[in-house]
């Protein structure tokens, strides 16, 4: 583990941190990019809540793949 982010992420939430910093990104800017607040990003990076449904599609996007679909 570098910097708090896992090299093989195993939650949604550890995936979302992965990239955001790989790109260099607050959670703020991540939040504009799924339509929620700052706070349910770091709820989701920490594993305290799963994103709902609804916001599964912007977060795809964000990440550039499905990581439910990943084959363990």
């Amino acid at each position: 583990m570098k910097g708090g982010v896992k090299m093989y992420p195993q939650t949604i939430g550890e995936h979302i941190k992965k990239r955001r910093l790989k790109l260099g990104l607050e959670q703020e800017q991540v939040a504009a990019k799924a339509g929620h607040t700052w706070l349910s990003v770091s709820n989701w990076e920490r594993g305290i809540h799963r994103p709902t449904k609804r916001a599964m599609t912007p977060i795809i996007a964000f990440l550039g793949y499905d990581p439910s679909s990943e084959k363990s």
